[in-house]
């Protein structure tokens, strides 16, 4: 599963009935956190604001972002993380949306990012999507924030 921070939650397994913690097929119960290398990156962008935190299809956000002003572009996506159903990732999504630079001013940076079109390409569905921002040159990405479209 992935968190709004960019690391990613791996846990269990399907139980075999009857359970067992032993054989060829035991039964797991740890979970593991995986920390990818841009974690650790000193340029990390931060979102600082989102004009809107419910936009309609197709329209456009300012999304204002720090740490990043020397950056030559950006790349925005909408990520549902997904849920987690009989051991199977079910539903997760992730839709690239297209970025212009608005302004720049000292360290922060004014996006202007344009949502999906329609509900064929990020279902409503009341599912909740994290938006990151990430560095066209280094591809290192922000936190996310969390987003629903209408």
């Amino acid at each position: 599963i992935l968190t709004y921070e960019g690391s990613v939650l791996v846990g269990g397994s399907s139980t075999v009935d009857p359970m067992t913690l032993s054989g060829p097929y035991p039964t797991e119960f740890r979970a593991e956190k995986f920390y990818p290398s841009y974690m650790m990156a000193a340029a990390r962008p931060v979102i600082v604001s989102v004009s809107t935190a419910g936009p309609l299809y197709g329209s456009t956000v300012q999304v204002v972002v720090d740490k990043a002003a020397d950056a030559p572009g950006f790349v925005a996506y909408f990520i549902h993380p997904g849920m987690s159903t009989h051991g199977q990732m079910m539903g997760s999504r992730s839709v690239q949306l297209p970025v212009a630079i608005a302004s720049r001013s000292g360290t922060l940076v004014t996006l202007t990012v344009t949502m999906p079109k329609n509900a064929n390409i990020a279902p409503p569905c009341g599912l909740h999507y994290f938006l990151f921002v990430t560095r066209a040159d280094t591809l290192v990405p922000s936190k996310a924030v969390m987003m629903g479209i209408h």
